[in-house]
């Protein structure tokens, strides 16, 4: 909340998921860049690695044992688990039909059982820091949160293998909880803290089938709203029938960006009709509008008839009908005052007038510099600091060009004296 730079990576680990996002804050802003995350990655794994471990010592298969054996284990094994966040070894010790079963652990035993496990985390967190365009030197920390991030073979390991500082605060839960008020605060527009501004990004892609001439037995995915899209926002593309005299198209949505369709999450379907064309291929443009609230909208509207069609993602799979609301008008809005950038605009427009006004060689450099920067730009949706940075470099370059390019500097002209004998250009 002060008026300092800062960005961080969020590492958020459960019992049955981790979550890993890099934040960037500055000014008044909150800026999510980049999320990763793996549903199937939490605690509970650290207890099952372990829990195999214990039959490997023991001459047991965990798998083939009787479920109330192996969820005594798994219980045993978390216990222990938890003991070495405050002691360096655990013993398990369990009875199972008159014999007696022991197994001692410490942080060794420990890293070395779930080293696999270990290295998946790190994966999440390169995947996350790599989609935010930030390096090292930008990240000030990690901070751990989340019960599974308390292990301290985790904070070792997260410590050796980053070139940041690894974070944790006793009192993170409290933290957790004064950064939800701080939320809801903002969402509100609370007086205390209503010129915050808190930008959320789309945590995976959001697509369509589209048909496979390869192969049309295997519809393709094709990505409106790529991963990582600012929110709300807004997408339009253009698309045909498959065949000449078509009257019905199948509009599908799916949740990933897999190659096929059918790999992706469904979310669910609807039919728009088109009128029959014996003679060419029926267009129509398919918008997809998401917002910082979950709620995706998908509109359609046919080019030879303009007849629109406004579904809502709901419940089921058949997409709801709707009619337009003042919620999908105030996406489009805000989706389009995000992607426009008057200062970027401005940029390229003062690039194209100098390019007019300088020499064979400077003209080849502003035409790379106006091709790289709008390239660079369009990576750097997300990185709302970074945006500004390379702005404010190539205002700087063009300031030294305009400069070089000023007659006004030439020794042929005549310098007029100030009144304490200084000369004025």
């Amino acid at each position: 909340m002060d008026d300092e730079y800062e960005t961080f990576v969020m590492f958020d680990f459960g019992g049955g998921t981790l979550d890993v996002s890099v934040v960037d804050c500055f000014e008044n802003v909150i800026s999510i860049n980049a999320i990763s995350g793996n549903n199937h990655l939490g605690g509970t794994d650290f207890d099952r690695a372990m829990a195999e471990y214990f039959c490997f010592k023991n001459g047991l298969n965990y798998n083939i044992l009787d479920l109330s054996f192996q969820q005594s284990i798994l219980r045993a094994c978390e216990k222990a688990k938890i003991k070495l966040s405050t002691q360096s070894v655990a013993e398990v010790s369990l009875v199972h039909l008159n014999k007696n079963y022991n197994c001692i652990f410490d942080e060794n035993v420990l890293f070395n059982t779930t080293h696999s496990l270990l290295e998946s985390c790190k994966n999440v967190i390169g995947k996350a820091v790599k989609d935010s365009g930030f390096s090292a030197s930008e990240l000030d920390s990690l901070i751990l949160v989340g019960g599974s991030s308390k292990m301290p073979v985790l904070q070792h390991y997260l410590s050796d293998a980053l070139n940041i500082p690894v974070l944790k605060e006793e009192n993170m839960d409290s933290l957790v909880a004064l950064g939800l008020g701080k939320y809801i605060g903002i969402k509100q527009r609370d007086e205390n803290i209503k010129d915050v501004v808190v930008t959320d990004i789309c945590p995976f892609s959001l697509s369509t089938s589209t048909y496979n001439e390869q192969n049309p037995g295997l519809e393709l995915s094709t990505v409106l709203i790529p991963k990582n899209s600012v929110l709300p926002t807004s997408k339009k593309m253009t698309l045909r029938t498959v065949h000449k005299g078509q009257t019905k198209v199948n509009i599908s949505v799916f949740q990933g960006q897999a190659m096929y369709a059918k790999e992706n999450l469904f979310l669910g379907q609807a039919f728009i009709h088109v009128p029959r064309n014996m003679h060419d291929y029926e267009s129509f443009d398919l918008i997809y509008s998401y917002d910082i609230n979950s709620m995706l909208y998908v509109e359609a509207i046919v080019h030879s008839t303009q007849e629109h069609y406004i579904f809502r993602v709901s419940k089921g799979d058949v997409l709801e009908k709707v009619d337009a609301s003042v919620r999908l008008d105030s996406i489009k809005e805000v989706s389009l005052a995000l992607y426009q950038n008057n200062e970027v605009d401005a940029l390229l427009a003062r690039i194209e007038r100098i390019y007019q006004e300088v020499d064979e060689e400077t003209q080849d450099y502003l035409m790379r510099l106006h091709s790289e920067f709008t390239k660079y730009m369009e990576t750097l949706i997300n990185n709302i600091q970074k945006r500004k940075r390379l702005i404010n470099q190539v205002s700087q370059i063009l300031n030294q060009i305009e400069e070089s390019q000023n007659v006004d500097s030439l020794d042929i002209f005549s310098q007029e004296e100030d009144e304490e004998g200084e000369y004025l250009a």
